[in-house]
């Protein structure tokens, strides 16, 4: 096959992935790769390849074709090439739960950017990448800030796509830290870009932004409501083939049942949601499947096995350094030994708490309690430290400035 066939064959690769044909496109694009002499059309192909795997949610494969990037740049000694194939393998990790790792590689794609032509749009997904991983760490205020670098970028070179997708994100740190309204707040400004702008973008977007407004709506008890996002998701996460979100999905609807005390619904759907995330990797929301079981264990009044539960979701919280979940475990596991009257245990469990809660520094710098523990309203600053609502009501009728850094606050706020 000639190099002008081959070519043909990746444009209708894009053809048939621009329809949200994905699995289409993939095929073609599988095909044609080794078929491929010319280096940078061959590097173009892979990312092609890696934004599909992307969008399927088979990460290992998008780690692959990522990997393949990097061999394909390092052939051709281009820092520009390198840059990006070093972004795709730290977003693929990130999706994989190794947080280090993305981190790592989010700095190796920094230090192969053009020196005086840094393309904007590889920066902006620079710092959502290293957003998100951060998040993963439980590192909210570090997190925050590289969130509020995505945003400017997003709406300083009017890039929608990366403007939705942090959306998503910052919704995402709000609703970890039980803030409800405001989580709810950023996923609806993602769904009003989706609408406006989104008709021809990935169907990945509006499944993601429903079921996030779902687990929202949960929180705050609106079940009704919640049922019904979620089932807009899964429409769509089944007819594209999104394992992922189909989990992600399962673990929501299992929730909202254990929140009606239908339990007997619940627990089932816990387990299918558990296996397609073993299946694809995503052992963040093993965690949470994992406290979500143990959950209705203890309701069951079955207290051994739910404390089992309990530990392993401990265990692989502490594998990927996700420091709020490990919080957590540590304070449901002290819940059940008081129950269980092993105060022994029940101390232990009282300071890896604490230690945990320290670790994050989960405190109010204005009044010096914690937030993230229980539902509440918390605002942050243009400095990205985050505060109650109410405490910084009262500190800015004092002082223009940051209570923890004494920066004042001058630059536009994103978040």
């Amino acid at each position: 096959m000639g190099q002008r066939a081959v070519k043909q064959h990746v444009e209708e690769g894009l053809k048939q992935y621009d329809a949200h044909n994905i699995d289409a496109a993939i095929t073609k694009w599988t095909k044609t790769l080794p078929k491929i002499t010319e280096p940078r059309l061959k590097f173009r192909t892979l990312g092609y390849l890696a934004s599909a795997w992307d969008e399927v949610g088979k990460y290992r494969e998008m780690l692959k074709v990522s990997i393949q990037q990097i061999d394909v740049a390092n052939s051709m000694d281009a820092d520009e090439l390198r840059e990006e194939a070093y972004l795709n393998i730290a977003r693929s990790n990130e999706r994989l739960c190794e947080y280090e790792k993305a981190i790592a590689y989010c700095k190796h794609s920094l230090n192969n950017a053009f020196v005086g032509r840094r393309r904007k749009h590889t920066f902006g997904r620079f710092y959502l990448c290293m957003g998100n991983a951060h998040l993963g760490l439980s590192e909210f205020c570090t997190a925050l800030e590289h969130f509020e670098n995505a945003l400017s970028y997003s709406q300083t070179y009017d890039d929608r796509v990366l403007e939705c997708r942090t959306f998503l994100s910052v919704g995402g740190l709000f609703y970890q830290l039980r803030d409800y309204e405001r989580s709810q707040y950023f996923y609806g400004k993602a769904r009003e870009i989706l609408g406006d702008y989104g008709a021809r973008w990935s169907w990945k977007m509006e499944t993601v932004c429903s079921l996030n407004i779902a687990m929202a709506q949960r929180k705050m008890g609106r079940l009704t409501e919640a049922m019904e996002s979620c089932e807009d998701a899964m429409k769509i996460a089944l007819h594209q083939g999104d394992r992922p979100s189909q989990a992600e999905c399962l673990r929501c609807f299992a929730d909202i049942h254990r929140n009606r005390g239908d339990i007997e619904r619940a627990y089932p759907r816990y387990e299918a949601s558990l296996n397609i995330m073993v299946e694809t990797g995503d052992r963040y929301g093993q965690v949470q499947v994992l406290s979500g079981m143990a959950k209705v264990l203890v309701m069951n009044k079955q207290f051994e096995k739910g404390m089992e539960m309990n530990k392993k979701a401990l265990e692989l919280a502490l594998a990927i350094g996700n420091k709020l979940s490990l919080l957590r475990a540590h304070f449901r596991l002290e819940m059940l030994y008081r129950s269980l009257g092993d105060f022994q245990q029940m101390r232990e469990h009282v300071v890896k708490y604490t230690q945990a809660l320290e670790a994050m520094e989960l405190y109010c710098g204005a009044c010096g309690d914690t937030y993230g523990e229980k539902p509440d309203r918390i605002e942050a600053l243009p400095c990205s430290h985050i505060f109650h609502s109410r405490c910084v009501e009262t500190t800015l009728q004092k002082t223009t400035g940051c209570p923890d850094c004494r920066r004042v606050m001058l630059r536009p706020v994103y978040v």
